[in-house]
């Protein structure tokens, strides 16, 4: 038995004011059912879960479990706070080519090169603050506590990147576990992608290069907080150094 018209306007009553909870004046601005479905629904779910996914990527990292309770806590809060129906929709509907452009860039991004990827480029590219004209004129106590501060600094980088490295180890070579950090993320590339392409082999070893020019600012930072250890002096620089 084919609806009745009063069962198909209850039918949409249902779901666009008591589940989205879209005002009656933004849907009288798009007259059929046609319209309404395709820019309240369609293309702000789209825009919506592009949104939810990529957000959830870069915080859940490797864990499913979560990437998918965030994705569903975060479209089911925003539908039940009225968040949809009082502003995203329109502004979706209104602006949504140039939401789903920049989503879609971000969204390929994403894929050829991960977020986490691209902001440990961003803060490995930048030098480390402690340079050695900040250590002239410094007594041998002063320039120690700001050595090991900067050793410090150093130390939660390279662990937050995965690198097996406990704070207080003095270990200059740390190459092998550089090396095992860049395996990892190479096995995990090919895992997920099915595959290294050339953009992600290049990644890889800007990663690795970044990581070793780390290793190497470490080493040298350790070896002038033993020499002041050893000799009690401040550590002079020549004007080459």
């Amino acid at each position: 038995m084919p609806w009745s018209y009063g069962a198909q306007m209850d039918l949409q009553r249902i779901i666009f004011q008591d589940i989205l909870k879209i005002s009656p004046q933004l849907l009288a601005k798009y007259p059929t059912v046609q319209d309404q479905l395709l820019y309240l629904i369609f293309i702000p779910h789209i825009i919506l879960l592009m949104a939810l996914v990529m957000i959830a990527n870069n915080i859940s990292r490797e864990h499913k479990m979560i990437r998918n309770l965030f994705i569903f806590g975060g479209y089911l809060y925003f539908i039940w706070s009225g968040w949809y129906g009082s502003w995203f929709a329109a502004l979706a509907s209104a602006l949504w080519i140039y939401l789903l452009g920049g989503l879609t860039i971000l969204f390929f991004l994403r894929y050829f090169i991960p977020y986490e990827k691209i902001f440990s480029f961003v803060e490995l590219g930048g030098k480390m603050g402690l340079r050695p004209k900040d250590l002239l004129g410094l007594t041998a106590k002063e320039q120690l506590q700001l050595l090991q501060k900067e050793l410090r600094k150093i130390n939660k980088k390279l662990i937050s990147y995965g690198v097996k490295i406990h704070e207080k180890e003095k270990k200059l070579d740390i190459s092998e576990e550089i090396n095992e950090v860049v395996e990892k993320e190479r096995k995990e590339y090919v895992e997920k992608y099915g595959g290294l392409s050339e953009k992600h082999e290049e990644a890889l070893e800007k990663f690795r290069a970044k990581l070793y020019n780390l290793a190497e600012r470490r080493a040298e930072i350790i070896s002038m907080i033993e020499e002041i250890k050893r000799t009690g002096r401040p550590i002079t620089f020549t004007e080459e150094k």
